[in-house]
């Protein structure tokens, strides 16, 4: 049973949809436009991912190993995902920028702040080697810059 709510609600609805199709006679047109445009570039950004994956998403393989740090210290490290987190609010960056720099995609950053994932050995050592640096040196990696990189003991 129909209450006068759900009445009024529909008829708002039906006249709202007769008032746009009165003023814009195109509307139909332009959505099917829309829509090829947007498989276009959903083919086009497939066709970028198949010839160079990875492309813009993380620094040159040489500055990241950079940032790792040495076999001792990474034995003595923790790497929790509270503390992961930390690191990449203490730099004031986003999940995005922490993926480049740390080689990886956003997503593989979001499932080690959850948990879900644990870094592997190489990205264990980038990671250590990124709390050791200041989020200036962090911003102006990401901006292309040559900071000194100098990772402590």
């Amino acid at each position: 049973m129909s209450t006068i709510g759900n009445i009024l609600r529909d008829e708002i609805r039906r006249l709202a949809r007769k008032e746009m199709r009165k003023a814009y006679p195109d509307m139909p047109e332009l959505s099917k436009r829309i829509s090829v445009l947007e498989r276009s570039v959903d083919k086009l950004n497939k066709e970028i991912a198949r010839i160079s994956p990875g492309a813009g998403v993380a620094l040159p393989r040489k500055r990241i190993e950079q940032l790792s740090a040495s076999e001792e210290t990474l034995e003595k490290a923790r790497l929790s995902p509270r503390l992961i987190n930390k690191c990449r609010k203490k730099l004031k960056l986003s999940m995005k920028d922490f993926a480049r720099l740390a080689g990886v995609s956003s997503v593989t950053v979001y499932q080690w702040e959850k948990g879900k994932v644990k870094p592997g050995k190489r990205a264990r050592a980038v990671l250590v080697g990124l709390r050791k640096l200041s989020w200036q040196k962090a911003k102006k990696l990401l901006s292309g810059g040559q900071p000194e990189i100098s990772v402590k003991k």
